[in-house]
């Protein structure tokens, strides 16, 4: 899986932008959600992995410890 590169906000917000609800702070608020839904994305990814990982080395040592071999 390929992960975009994350990228910064091409304008910066000010308070009056915010106030007065502008499309450079839509923009920007929509850039972030973005961001934030890719790192979401990338974390959830990362704890199935890492489950994925522990699941499979503690199958190789209970196995290893019985003297099993592991079933793949």
């Amino acid at each position: 899986m390929t992960v975009p590169a994350v990228s910064l906000p091409t304008n910066i917000i000010t308070v009056q932008d915010a106030v007065s609800d502008t499309p450079a702070f839509r923009s920007n608020v929509e850039h972030f959600e973005d961001q934030v839904e890719l790192l979401e994305r990338w974390l959830e990814n990362l704890v199935r992995s890492l489950k994925h990982y522990s699941e499979e080395l503690s199958s190789e040592c209970v196995c290893s410890y019985h003297g099993f071999q592991p079933f793949n």
